[in-house]
């Protein structure tokens, strides 16, 4: 669109009756539009005392044939139950569109002017969706999905329930759908983190109580305990006297438990 306008101090250009553009025009120039479909286009303009006019231009757009969908994505397209995705798209020459799940039910019917856009849903099972673009020509239609992952598993397990203290042990996991793993001691010392696969480690029996593996992942966190009991071990136990030991002498007697 060009103009060229005389002693005026107030120049709008207005698409359809909405404004184009932020602040006043210069009394000349030009500026490129991209309609979608028939467009009237008001320049309108006013002199300093007030006195106003105006010029239209009308664009008519060539018929466009079937909508065509750019494209239709979820992001992520992988969440836990309930988390939220957006579903994202870019469409040319639709009048009209529509997202639903694959099942049929309609979610969001959007009118002319959407042609990029974003719609947040927030499914509580793996859910495809459909965008439908529609015309006077036809219908496009595309789908993306959302997969909701399952929730990690985690067992955790000792060789033995029982140990002397100080004897070795083997703590051991199995672990799936998760993305790491923690196990911890009953007093909260990290014996292991890192990439969620089986694992087992060797350990000394020297605390006692519930120790706990947690599993991490899209799906969600879920944790198991494996309990481990000690029992005391008398390591050494002596009696120390001088010389011969008499009826009422002193003795020491020492011990390590």
């Amino acid at each position: 669109l060009r103009w060229t306008t005389r002693k005026a101090v107030s120049i709008l250009l207005l698409e359809n009756g909405i404004k184009l553009h932020a602040g006043n025009l210069p009394a000349e120039g030009s500026l490129e539009v991209r309609p979608e479909r028939d467009t009237t286009y008001r320049l309108e303009v006013m002199d300093r005392k007030g006195r106003t006019a105006e010029a239209t231009v009308t664009v008519e757009v060539e018929p466009f044939g079937e909508p065509r969908i750019d494209s239709f994505v979820a992001s992520p397209s992988v969440v836990g139950r309930g988390e939220a995705a957006t579903l994202s798209w870019k469409v040319a020459g639709a009048d009209r569109l529509e997202i639903a799940v694959a099942t049929g039910t309609t979610l969001v019917e959007l009118p002319a002017g959407t042609g990029e856009g974003s719609y947040e849903v927030r499914p509580s099972d793996s859910t495809t969706y459909v965008l439908r673009a529609r015309n006077a020509a036809g219908m496009a239609s595309e789908e993306a999905e959302v997969v909701v992952a399952r929730r990690p598993t985690i067992d955790l397990s000792f060789d033995t329930s029982q140990a002397l203290f100080g004897e070795e042990v083997r703590l051991s996991w199995t672990v799936s759908r998760a993305e790491a793993v923690v196990v911890r001691a009953p007093d909260g010392a990290v014996l292991y983190e890192g990439e969620a696969k089986d694992g087992e480690l060797s350990i000394l029996a020297e605390v006692a109580g519930d120790y706990v593996a947690t599993a991490l992942g899209v799906g969600g966190e879920v944790s198991d305990t494996a309990h481990l009991s000690i029992q005391p071990k008398i390591a050494e136990f002596s009696v120390v006297a001088q010389g011969s030991s008499r009826r009422g002498e002193p003795a020491l007697v020492s011990w390590w438990v």
